[in-house]
């Protein structure tokens, strides 16, 4: 039984953890918000979630496909999910466009600002801090 355990952990990347984590958080989120547990109304999250994780992948491949990069399965949908925290649900048109700005954003910074074919800022963080900084909202 242990050794069921040990190979079957040691079989989980952590990109793969992060990704099933923040896809648990997120997923009790929406549901927490169409229970009216949380503030937050289920279908903005739901639908800012979606723009995210569809603007992160689409950018992510173009992004790969421009610097002829080695495509990696988890980084767009984990990049997408920690903005889906960090940024407030989408209620209208104008911040529906600002979530996908800022995705786009935090998927190019993974490419343009590398050293040595490695980003050198956290993807949804810069996003983030771009948002704040230069869209002023965040």
């Amino acid at each position: 039984m242990i050794s069921f355990i040990d190979r079957f952990i040691n079989g989980i990347t952590m990109y793969r953890l992060t990704l099933w984590g923040l896809s648990l958080l997120a997923a009790l989120s929406i549901l927490f918000g169409f229970s009216g547990i949380i503030s937050y109304d289920g279908f903005h999250l739901l639908l800012s979630l979606f723009l995210l994780l569809i603007t992160c992948w689409i950018s992510n491949t173009l992004f790969v496909r421009l610097f002829h990069a080695a495509p990696s399965v988890e980084s767009s949908p984990i990049t997408a999910l920690i903005l889906f925290f960090l940024i407030m649900p989408v209620a209208s048109m104008k911040e529906a466009l600002f979530l996908v700005l800022t995705g786009i954003v935090a998927m190019a910074s993974k490419y343009l600002l590398a050293l040595r074919g490695r980003h050198l800022f956290n993807p949804a963080a810069f996003g983030a801090f771009f948002s704040g900084l230069i869209l002023g909202n965040g």
